[in-house]
């Protein structure tokens, strides 16, 4: 039963030609035009509405389409065609749904398809499956259209139609490449399904006449356009019976025995005149209506416009939005203008469509780059307060704390589970760009692991490295007082003179305006309250006893010595100790009245006490003169990483303080994160500084914050491809970026080497000595 799809057409194809050579368009076209005038006479009276809820208020095409609509469906206007003869027809990829996925559904359903059945398939099938994915947002290239077609009947030898179609309907739950929020099986032009199916509540007749092969568009229309399988119209290949062998169809009878099955061979595309050729063979009458986007569907629309005994229209769908869609504004120029010299009309995805795929979808500008590196800078994970007996916390408060998993400063076990998943959704994600298989061993060198010596920093790390890496031996690195490797995150001061201590610390007062320290401190004055009202601290012996001051009155202070960590003292401190712990106990505590020592507090009233963690970061560690110089080795540290060629991924991990300093010294602009009751550094924030590649070979970097949102933290939620964790992209004073958002290489590594020169700048004004990197 091998079936040579096209062969009829082509007979056919010389008479019809024949047929639009005698009866010139330009005289159809005439009449056409007195039509519209009185459809449109007709129109002001009904004032028929069709199409309406996805199209623009204002869409020229809409107002046709529905005059038209109304026109030829009321037997009292003169355009009125009888239902049996109202034929519509529709090409699919372009015009009812994406075709920037990154190609035509079938291009990607059989590399899909092929690549995951490699030991099944040919070198010349794998080439081409290899070629497309090669391309994806890229320029599809020559003669693609024939090569995969060719290697997809090669792909499919031996398959049912029942079979091919489950292969089709697993795709179609994937998610669509190039956007966000919806899957390949739900990328359809929502204006367009809308008027498909409008056409069919007015008694037209719609067929689907497709380049794609028939039996994938039998199952990608499943489920949206309601068609009976005879009224798809596509791309053949060739079908045999099972038991056929090399027999000829005419020679050989189909037993019961016999299933039907795809021969390997491919027949021609149906596009251009194979498209009328098609319809004329399988419909046997010429359509009033007909729905295209390329010069593929050309042929098709003009033979429906042109000597039509009826009103006939036709269109092409432009795709010129390159906000919501990709969309090429130029091209779409050029193609409105010669669709319309032959008499086609057009439909502007972005003057026309009020929405493309509906609410939530969202265009993935970074489809066309592909991912080469990560460096990730991280604050460890969930941990016990930084004290337990005699600690500012545990005095300053009557009530008993809750009973931590882990001793004073180390990681928790929630921690632990919550770090593990993070590692484990980014294995995912790495797999996904296409970075680190999932599972993989690396290669030695492509993946680095460091951690400053404490055992929250190192746990993370580890547990990190064991939910994104479970196969491999990852090897931790961290400074030890023996093993010599340096503690390039210690956030101590790396030169110091008094000239110094005095200007940073003018910085740090001016933050408070003119009443320098006592503005800042007064400026969360409120906050101190809300937190002594939370742990009942006035009931507290200490405090009493007057041993910490009087934390809504006292003022706080800032200073500094060599070779150590700046400091702040006073009410601010104190505060800040006591809001750490309260903290941390609303991240482990699922009671949120048990969390709050029995007091009910809001998520403001939660987000009030955390944001004087982050005042006391910002005052400790804010001002430029403070970040440049402790974040020094560091920023080299970042430097060299990312020029490491062979590296894949790294993961440096430490406190929030080493977030903060390092984004701060290379000039972070101002956010503040959502979803997130500490707006800077979030409990095992990561900053990843991702290398992405461009189709022209370009390097560009992303700088994001990723983190759990405080519901993420507290619900201890699964992360997954499914249920992500919060992305945040950074931007940089002085750094431009694409219209992508993405730093280029040079002005990234500028910024580097622009931080850089500031220190060695501070260090040679402030002191006359040289500080050496590995003392």
């Amino acid at each position: 039963m091998k079936v040579i799809g096209n062969k009829l057409g082509k007979l056919l194809a010389p008479a019809i030609a024949l047929s639009l050579i005698a009866f010139p368009a330009s005289l159809n076209f005439a009449v056409a035009e007195e039509s519209d005038q009185s459809a449109l006479a007709s129109r002001s009276e009904t004032e028929a509405v069709f199409i309406k809820d996805y199209w623009t208020k204002d869409s020229q095409a809409a107002k046709k389409i529905n005059d038209y609509i109304g026109a030829v469906t009321d037997e009292a206007s003169s355009d009125y065609i009888p239902v049996k003869d109202r034929i519509a027809v529709f090409d699919l990829d372009g015009t009812l749904m994406c075709e920037t996925d990154p190609f035509c559904f079938e291009y990607m359903v059989f590399a899909d398809y092929a690549l995951s059945h490699s030991d099944d398939m040919s070198e010349e099938v794998l080439s081409v499956a290899h070629e497309i994915m090669e391309a994806t947002g890229r320029k599809k290239p020559d003669g693609m259209s024939t090569r995969q077609a060719e290697a997809a009947a090669k792909a499919y030898k031996g398959m049912t139609m029942e079979e091919l179609a489950e292969v089709v309907e697993n795709f179609k739950s994937s998610e669509a490449w190039g956007f966000t929020g919806m899957t390949r099986g739900e990328a359809w032009y929502k204006p367009m399904v809308e008027l498909f199916k409008e056409l069919q509540d007015n008694d037209f007749k719609v067929y689907v006449v497709t380049a794609t092969e028939r039996n994938i568009v039998r199952q990608v229309i499943a489920d949206t356009l309601d068609i009976p399988p005879a009224q798809v119209i596509g791309t053949e290949y060739g079908y045999t019976a099972t038991n056929q062998g090399e027999a000829e169809d005419t020679d050989y009878t189909f037993t019961s025995e016999d299933r039907i099955v795809f021969d390997g061979n491919y027949y021609g595309e149906n596009a251009k005149t194979s498209k009328v050729d098609a319809i004329v063979r399988e419909i046997g009458q010429q359509p009033v209506l007909a729905f295209g986007n390329s010069s593929g569907d050309l042929a098709m629309a003009v033979y429906t416009i042109s000597n039509n005994p009826y009103r006939s229209e036709a269109y092409m769908v432009l795709a010129d939005d390159p906000v919501r869609e990709y969309g090429e504004p130029d091209s779409a120029k050029e193609k409105k203008e010669s669709y319309e010299k032959v008499g086609v009309d057009t439909i502007s995805m972005k003057d026309d469509f009020l929405t493309i795929y509906g609410d939530g979808v969202m265009k993935n500008t970074m489809a066309r780059y592909k991912l080469e590196q990560v460096v990730a800078l991280s604050r460890h994970n969930l941990r016990a307060p930084l004290s337990s007996n005699g600690s500012v916390p545990q005095e300053l408060t009557p009530h008993e704390w809750i009973r931590w998993t882990a001793r004073s400063s180390e990681l928790t076990t929630k921690g632990g589970i919550q770090e593990t998943n993070m590692g484990q959704y980014f294995r995912k994600w790495l797999d996904q760009e296409g970075l680190i298989p999932e599972n993989s061993i690396p290669e030695e060198g492509e993946i680095r692991f460091n951690a400053r010596e404490k055992q929250r920093c190192r746990a993370t790390a580890r547990y990190f490295a064991s939910g994104m890496l479970p196969l491999a031996d990852v090897k931790v690195e961290y400074p030890t007082a023996t093993n010599g490797l340096e503690d390039f995150m210690k956030p101590n001061l790396k030169f110091y003179s008094e000239e110094y201590a005095s200007d940073a610390a003018e910085q740090v007062r001016s933050m408070g305006g003119d009443a320098g320290f006592d503005g800042l401190t007064d400026e969360l004055r409120d906050a101190i309250k809300l937190i002594m009202d939370t742990v009942d601290m006035e009931d507290s012996e200490a405090y009493k006893d007057g041993e910490y001051g009087d934390l809504l009155k006292d003022s706080s202070g800032y200073k500094m010595a060599d070779g150590q960590e700046p400091d702040i003292t006073g009410a601010i401190k104190t505060a800040s100790q006591v809001a750490d712990a309260l903290v941390l106990q609303y991240y482990e505590e699922p009671d949120l009245k048990k969390a709050a020592f029995g007091h009910e507090l809001s998520e403001s009233d939660w987000a009030e006490i955390a944001n004087v963690l982050t005042r006391y970061e910002e005052i400790k560690f804010g001002a430029p003169l403070v970040s440049v110089n402790i974040s020094n080795p560091l920023i080299r540290e970042l430097e060299s990483e990312l020029k490491n060629e062979k590296r894949k991924f790294s993961f440096l991990c430490a406190h929030d303080c080493t977030v903060f300093t390092t984004l701060t010294a290379l000039g972070v602009k101002p956010y503040t994160l959502p979803d997130s009751i500490e707006t800077k550094t979030p409990i095992g924030v990561k900053v990843l500084f991702e290398r992405w590649r461009d189709p022209e070979g370009e390097a560009w970097y992303k700088v994001n914050l990723v983190y759990r949102s405080t519901e993420q933290i507290r619900d201890s939620a699964v992360l997954s491809p499914e249920n992500p964790p919060m992305r945040y992209n950074l931007s940089f004073d002085g750094v431009p970026t694409n219209e992508d958002g993405l730093i280029s290489e040079a002005d990234l590594f500028s910024m580097f080497d622009r931080t850089l020169a500031q220190y060695d700048e501070l260090q040679e004004k402030y002191t006359k000595e040289t500080w050496d990197a590995a003392a």
